[in-house]
């Protein structure tokens, strides 16, 4: 079980679904990597938005601009 869902809504847009069920997402921290052919070109630490209970938001990343053609992962 994930208490949090994470899914891309668009380019540096994670949606996020709080499924807990009493509690916000305020206890938690954001951070993240940007990999492109297998080498770190990014990272950092966001502040996540005011999720109350078993409700969706989004988090905005200030992702880098990525090479055509490259496999990036974030």
């Amino acid at each position: 079980y994930q208490p949090v869902k994470l899914e891309q809504s668009e380019p540096g847009v994670i949606r996020l679904t709080n499924r807990y069920l009493f509690s916000t997402l305020a206890h938690l921290e954001a951070r993240w990597t940007v990999e492109v052919d297998g080498k770190r070109v990014a990272s950092g630490r966001a502040e996540l938005p005011e999720i109350k209970p078993d409700a969706s938001g989004d988090l905005k990343l200030a992702l880098p601009s990525l090479p055509a053609g490259a496999e990036a992962f974030l």
